[in-house]
């Protein structure tokens, strides 16, 4: 970590497309072998990116396995059609004693004929005969977003997972003591002499509450944990700090520190604490570090730079990771990036003014600002 001097750029606009954008479609499934019912939630955005969850019980434990799925042109003996080939099978919820086999899917015309697909797993697709193997499915129907009340989503992801409350987010009906889902900040920025929100409708939080202070507001902050709010969004600008405080989040628990220096001890010891950082910004000469638990991510890491850290970025999505917080600060470039993110196309922008046709851009492409 070294100080450098300060990049003269004015803006800078990060733009990411979420597994669970409204590209995106849902699709679930049922068939049963050897006794066994097994019911299956897709999250399908394209060919190379979807994946699914398959619910079932085995010897009375209830248990989730996951896997991911490609869709490929197939010669099914001579008939040709598309395969959902899925690969890399886990067990992520129950005892993980006995294995899983990865499901495919085949389809005489396409996903979205809605023709039931025969199944068959890994195992059978490979043996010497696979069409002894196929099973019908009993069906396969595309899902429209309002299925996904908390009692439906808990079937195939736990509450503290970031997909569980990105699901609930995408049922427009559901509320949550008597307050519907709708706009929501999801971001505070200041810089010339303005400020800058960012709000959106369907996201996860189910309440907000903003709190300002010449000085970092804590005794408000502290009320807001009582009320079972976390902190979701921190900006300093005029003088002034801007805190956001959102119910309905994953976190459990909650710190926050404000350093003259950049908080590299204080990451360091609530990585050990397991804790993550879910915010990190720097305003009137301060570092202001919020981390929490329950946030779902997993290989988190930091980096500060003088120049833009294109390089760290490009590492870091190689490696599967995501960005989850740029900002700048005291000389230099910090950008925080993690796996598990919930993001999956990631792009970002500089520009010395402010970005509108890039957001309007990024918008027709199906990507949100994050």
């Amino acid at each position: 970590m070294v100080l450098f001097r300060k990049l003269a750029l004015t803006s800078l606009l990060l733009i990411s497309i979420f597994h669970f954008s409204e590209a995106q479609r849902f699709y679930e499934t049922q068939w049963t072998s050897d006794g066994i019912t097994y019911t299956g939630l897709l999250i399908y955005y394209d060919d190379d990116d979807a994946t699914m969850r398959i619910k079932y019980t085995y010897n009375d434990d209830y248990k989730v396995a996951e896997f991911k799925c490609y869709g490929e042109f197939y010669d099914a003996g001579g008939h040709y059609g598309y395969l959902l080939n899925g690969k890399d099978a886990k067990i992520v919820y129950g005892p993980t004693t006995t294995g899983y086999s990865a499901d495919n899917f085949y389809f005489e015309k396409g996903l979205s004929d809605y023709q039931a697909p025969t199944h068959i797993d890994d195992n059978g697709l490979l043996s010497d005969n696979p069409k002894e193997k196929e099973i019908k499915v009993d069906y396969w129907k595309e899902l429209s977003t309002e299925v996904f009340t908390p009692q439906y989503v808990k079937n195939y992801f736990e509450p503290e997972e970031p997909l569980y409350r990105t699901l609930i987010a995408y049922n427009q009906g559901f509320t949550t003591n008597s307050s519907t889902y709708n706009h929501k900040i999801t971001h505070l920025s200041y810089g010339n002499d303005q400020w800058f929100v960012t709000m959106a409708t369907n996201q996860r939080y189910n309440s907000q509450s903003w709190k300002t202070g010449t000085v970092f507001p804590k005794d408000e902050i502290s009320r807001g944990w009582d009320d079972d709010q976390y902190i979701t969004s921190v900006a300093y600008g005029k003088e002034g700090w801007a805190v956001t405080m959102s119910g309905g989040t994953s976190y459990t628990t909650q710190l926050w520190r404000t350093r003259e220096n950049f908080p590299n001890e204080e990451i360091k010891k609530g990585w050990e604490d397991d804790y993550d950082i879910t915010e990190l910004t720097y305003g009137n000469g301060v570092w202001a570090l919020v981390m929490s638990k329950g946030s779902g991510y997993s290989s988190q890491e930091w980096s500060t730079r003088e120049e833009f850290p294109s390089d760290v970025i490009k590492e870091n999505w190689d490696e599967g990771k995501r960005i989850t917080h740029l900002t700048y600060g005291e000389d230099r470039w910090a950008v925080v990036m993690a796996k598990d993110t919930g993001f999956g196309k990631q792009i970002w922008k500089t520009r010395t003014e402010f970005p509108d046709d890039e957001i309007k851009e990024g918008w027709d492409e199906g990507l949100d600002i994050t």
